[in-house]
């Protein structure tokens, strides 16, 4: 029996020694937050991360707007609408956005004219198996990539879309907004921003 058991690990070791598994994707190191271990928004050695928002910074990062409210969770943050505002509305994707937001300060990003920034956020559903949620970038003043529509489920995945920022002087700081409709429920656990090379 002892003699099968190291026959079958050594014949187990050898066949890992003969056919190596592919190196995954380089992934940013994030801390967890309180405790949770969260997935990890995968970052590619071409792509220069400009900020991170994960754990306690991600809750302080956060801001409502007239439609939308965030509370704190166990895994990050849950946005909702503001109460008795079932309603499913567009929203407006310029200025500060009219979802709950971070904000990427000047001081974080530099001059992003001319540049395509990467935006990934890890989401999972909290109201149902599946919920519709948008998520947009925003120059604030040199225009913005309108809501991209996303669908969340019950496990956290990380979402990303891209966006080309306008040439021509960028002197103020961006947002990055996220909408639900009427009572569906998100969680945020990160959010990240990069520059695609």
């Amino acid at each position: 029996m002892i003699r099968r058991v190291i026959g079958i690990a050594v014949l187990t070791i050898g066949l890992a020694a003969c056919n190596p598994q592919e190196t995954q994707p380089e992934k940013a190191a994030v801390p967890p937050a309180d405790g949770v271990t969260l997935p990890e928004p995968v970052v590619q050695p071409s792509e220069q991360v400009l900020k991170l928002w994960v754990g306690k910074d991600l809750v302080r990062g956060f801001k409502g707007s007239p439609l939308m409210i965030y509370e704190k969770s166990d895994g990050g943050v849950t946005l909702l609408r503001k109460e008795g505002d079932t309603m499913s509305r567009e929203g407006d994707a310029a200025g500060k956005t009219s979802g709950a937001r971070v904000m990427l300060d000047q001081a974080d990003s530099g001059d992003l004219s001319g540049k395509t920034v990467k935006i990934t956020a890890t989401v999972k559903a909290v109201s149902a198996e599946s919920v519709p949620f948008k998520m947009a970038y925003s120059t604030a003043a040199k225009g913005n990539s309108g809501f991209t529509d996303f669908t969340a489920t019950e496990t956290p995945v990380a979402y990303s879309m891209t966006y080309t920022v306008s040439e021509g002087e960028d002197t103020n700081e961006d947002y990055i907004g996220f909408l639900v409709d009427g009572a569906d429920k998100v969680e945020v656990s990160s959010v990240a921003v990069a520059i695609v090379e």
